[in-house]
């Protein structure tokens, strides 16, 4: 069964909206189409399964200061506030996972003249982490290397220092 929405254009009715069901493998979906005026088809633009899955034919646009709401509490969320984007993570640990065979993950931002640049990459085919612009620590917070911490390197604001607590 569908629903057909016409507007009227001129002297003739044109159809330029169909929401109809469909039922494959005894599962049913509504799917919205326009018409391509062209040749006349039909192009489904949004599905939405029986299952609650949504289909989507083309971008998803949210206003700014509207969030992207994920998890059944909400427990991520993904806005824009006309000046900066935010991911907020609510509950467990955020992880951001390659799953690509020897790909990277990229961390780019201005250069503070008009480009983008790298700053720090996570080689997957390597299997390094490569930081490409200088590393700020501020004062008397230890770089600490080692799994047991114990070569420590920090800068008090006023000297520096070289720890080793190692055997």
């Amino acid at each position: 069964s569908f629903i057909r929405i016409n507007t009227t254009g001129g002297t003739t009715d044109k159809q330029k909206w169909d929401i109809r069901t469909i039922s494959a493998s005894g599962l049913e979906a509504l799917e919205f189409r326009t018409v391509n005026d062209a040749n006349n088809s039909f192009s489904t633009k949004l599905s939405l399964a029986h299952s609650g899955t949504a289909t989507f034919a083309g971008d998803v646009s949210l206003a700014d200061s509207k969030k992207l709401f994920i998890g059944t509490g909400n427990d991520i969320q993904i806005s824009h506030d006309a000046s900066d984007s935010y991911i907020n993570n609510l509950t467990g640990d955020l992880t951001i996972k390659n799953l690509a065979d020897d790909k990277d993950i990229i961390f780019q931002s201005d250069n503070g003249s008009g480009g983008t640049e790298n700053y720090i990459q996570i080689d997957g085919s390597e299997g390094r982490t490569t930081i490409n612009k200088p590393l700020r620590i501020n004062d008397s917070v230890e770089l600490q290397i080692g799994s047991s911490a114990d070569l420590k390197i920090y800068h008090d604001g006023s000297n520096s220092y070289i720890a080793d607590t190692g055997t």
